[in-house]
């Protein structure tokens, strides 16, 4: 589970909400108790610009992928070694705005992605997209 933080000025002092590198990834055990957490690297950080890790999902070839809210970007991830800072192995273009990925289980190497509409598209009448990939490197 992932507890994400962002830099976006809230509320009336502007206050940035959480501060995107508190941002973090905890895993529990299935009754929800503390197993392990780890942060997000500086460099995944800088993407995020002021907004923070948007959705993850466990990949079948057992790595993290992760995304944003705005870069149309896909970020796989593995566990450190050692340490508590998540690594990033490979950044993949992907047609995403953010809010969410999801792998097909039944269909390896398939992944979904939203499309958030703008608020423009939105007054034009269009609404989110769902997008769909398939990913040659997932075995």
């Amino acid at each position: 589970m992932t507890f994400a933080n962002y830099d976006v000025p809230y509320g009336p002092d502007k206050t940035p909400y959480g501060h995107k590198p508190m941002t973090q990834m905890v895993q529990f055990t299935a009754d929800f108790n503390y197993v392990s957490s780890w942060v997000m690297p500086k460099a995944l950080l800088e993407k995020f610009e002021n907004m923070s890790n948007s959705g993850g999902s466990w990949g079948p070839d057992g790595f993290l992928y992760l995304s944003g809210h705005d870069p149309a970007e896909l970020y796989k991830m593995r566990l450190p070694n050692a340490g508590s800072v998540l690594e990033l192995v490979e950044t993949i273009p992907m047609n995403i705005r953010g809010q969410g990925i999801a792998w097909d289980r039944s269909d390896r190497g398939v992944i979904y992605g939203i499309i958030r509409a703008t608020a423009k598209e939105r007054a034009a009448g269009g609404s989110h997209k769902v997008t769909v990939f398939r990913l040659a490197d997932v075995p």
